[in-house]
């Protein structure tokens, strides 16, 4: 079992190599969790590229018995190739956005390294030169309860892993700092180094409002990063968008689109004095991806398009947000602190510096929010934020200002929570020019409901522990106990003699009241037997326990009884001298007190001060232990 409490000593190498964005007013803090690149799929098996001492796993390990997340970051689902104003929509979403979480069983030595799962994952997951996928442990603090140590973020996305800050608390979480994901998301496009000549042919300025995607280097700026993974050299460059990407800035001085994720980025400024000409050099914003986002698929925001230049000021895109995934059982805040910020916010464009265009902003973000219970003191309130990042502004005459980026989405499992207020507003598009009020660029796009409440996600029911125990005749006890079970619906117990076939026995909802669940098999026909359990949420999405194994020796037995008990029970076994531990629970889970002494070479325990109802009394053995169902009647 991991020690999750004793990762901390790896955030220090790490932490020297997070970048802090200072034109964008992002800083990032201690990074928690690993991410892998996924290079094939399987069944339930996972290959991955990630190495023991990269970059990848220096804040957090993939080991067995680790829940992680595998996420579908970028498809190939770009539906209009041609050099038009079409060009970047898209054709089919695929399985971009998709995301689920999966328990490692074991793995195998690498490079490259292949995990083992609990299960072959639900959703289908696309690998190839157009498509990306990636796993991120889903870094569970706490035994249960946990108080945050420091601020935490997501590693920034690098084309490959990072831009998902994956949190998961079986307890109270008590969040003592901010949680960010802000710039962490698909990358904006690097400023623009061409030169060109007759930019200053007057009346009639160089304006391309025709040319939607080329090559680079040329006169044409390079577009932001977004969910089709663009291996084209013909397509980098250009004022079409590239799916959510923000489009570069065209001849001449047009500013970069805004990145787009909910909604869409915003139109770059038009360039140097096409106004004149009525033709637009600026970058197209990133599309809003609204008609395929639920809680099942989030997107990170994308990137802003770079302004055009030929004088040599920056003029970069804004990196769009990444996604923070967080459950718990209880967040809470206490104590005076002001204001926390759960935060996947779109980076700001740069200011420009001269005569040149700027880049567009990024977009905000995605949050999904699975938590049970929600305690916010007002003294401590939460602002959960996943705004567009705004687009550079030129500080002279007419150019291209940067557009704004679009905005990020925000998902509860619960109604809005009291002292938690959200933002999801859209980045200001930038200034062209120097005047005052100045002339700018297109805001990103604006939807007026982006936040969504009582959401169904993915992130299924967590089990404290399961397990089956010989009770002698060919009869096994199935036990388990939950924690952090959010919208979810049954569990299916299923049975197996070989561990390739299974069969279902049972069909068990979930209680909110209840957390300890039992189940007495009694028609098996073999010495050994297997059980697992299948964990379906609201959404049909499901998950597999751990499978475990029952064996039944032909001298075995155990007697508990009266049964129905007033006030005493007695245990008789054959092997007493390997009893070790006798524990009792309420229905709840509940551990209650009680007396016990031997008389007889029979253990007698004294139940007369506890009060009517159902109770399940476990016996701890040297190697196994046994669970029985007991009534107390007076």
């Amino acid at each position: 079992m991991k020690n999750y409490l004793n990762k901390n000593s790896n955030f220090v190498s790490l932490f020297t190599l997070i970048l802090i964005f200072v034109s964008s007013g992002i800083t990032q803090g201690q990074v928690v969790n690993g991410y892998a690149k996924v290079t094939a799929i399987a069944g339930n098996t996972i290959t991955i590229s990630s190495v023991a001492g990269e970059i990848n796993e220096t804040a957090d390990t993939f080991d067995n018995n680790d829940y992680i997340i595998i996420m579908q970051m970028q498809d190939n689902v770009i539906g209009v190739t041609a050099d038009n104003s079409n060009f970047g929509n898209v054709g089919s979403i695929a399985s971009a956005g998709l995301y689920e979480v999966r328990r490692i069983v074991s793995q195998t030595a690498g490079p490259p390294r292949v995990l083992t799962l609990d299960a072959a994952p639900i959703n289908t997951y696309n690998i190839g030169a157009n498509s990306s996928v990636q796993i991120i442990t889903f870094r569970r603090f706490g035994s249960p309860n946990y108080t945050s140590t420091s601020n935490m973020s997501a590693l920034p996305w690098n084309g490959s892993i990072g831009g998902v800050l994956a949190i998961d608390v079986q307890g109270v979480f008590t969040l003592a700092h901010n949680l960010s994901a802000d710039g962490a998301g698909f990358r904006g496009a690097d400023n623009d180094d061409n030169t060109q000549s007759g930019w200053n042919d007057m009346p009639n300025p160089l304006c391309e409002d025709n040319i939607f995607r080329t090559s680079y280097p040329g006169t044409r700026a390079l577009k932001g990063e977004g969910i089709y993974k663009n291996t084209n050299a013909n397509f980098v460059a250009a004022r079409g968008k590239m799916l959510n990407g923000g489009g570069g800035g065209n001849s001449h001085n047009g500013g970069g689109g805004g990145g787009g994720n909910y909604s869409a980025g915003g139109l770059g400024g038009w360039g140097w004095n096409c106004d004149v000409v009525n033709r637009s050099a600026g970058g197209q914003g990133g599309i809003g991806l609204h008609p395929y986002i639920s809680a099942n698929r989030v997107f990170m925001g994308g990137g802003g398009g770079a302004g055009e230049r030929n004088n040599g000021f920056d003029s970069y895109g804004g990196n769009g947000g990444g996604i923070i995934l967080l459950r718990a059982g209880t967040l809470q805040t206490t104590g005076a602190c002001g204001t926390l910020t759960i935060s996947a916010n779109g980076a700001n464009s740069a200011l420009g510096n001269g005569w040149d265009g700027c880049g567009g902003g990024g977009a905000g973000g995605s949050i999904v929010l699975d938590v049970a219970n929600w305690n916010v003191a007002a003294t401590c309130p939460i602002l959960v934020r996943a705004n567009g990042g705004d687009g550079g502004s030129v500080n002279s005459s007419m150019h291209g200002g940067g557009g704004g980026g679009g905005q990020g989405v925000i998902f509860y499992s619960t109604p809005l929570p009291a002292n938690v207020s959200n933002t999801t507003t859209e980045g200001i598009g930038g200034c062209n020019n120097n005047n005052n009020p100045c002339d700018r660029a297109a805001n990103g796009e604006n939807i007026s409901t982006n936040v969504f409440f009582n959401s169904s996600t993915p992130l299924p029911v967590q089990l404290v522990y399961f397990r089956a125990k010989n009770v002698g005749k060919k009869q096994a006890q199935t036990e388990w106990l939950v924690e952090s079970a959010f919208n979810f619906d049954f569990f299916e117990l299923e049975r197996s003699y070989d561990v390739r076939t299974w069969e279902k026995l049972e069909k068990v909802y979930y209680q909110n009241t209840q957390k300890l669940y039992s189940y007495i098999d009694a028609n098996i026909s073999a010495d050994v037997v297997y059980y697992r359990l299948k964990m379906i949420d609201k959404g049909s999405s499901f998950s597999y326990s751990p499978v475990v194994k029952v064996s039944f020796a032909k001298d075995a037995y155990l007697f508990v009884y009266p049964n129905p008990t007033q006030d005493k029970v007695f245990v008789e076994t054959t092997e007493p001298e390997k009893l070790k531990q006798i524990y009792l629970h309420n229905i709840k889970g509940e551990k209650m007190t009680f007396i016990t002494k031997i008389e007889n070479n029979k253990v007698i325990l004294d139940l007369s001060h506890l009060s009517n109802g159902l109770y399940v009394l476990q016996l701890h053995f040297e190697d196994n232990f046994v669970t029985e169902k007991l009534a107390i009647q007076k």
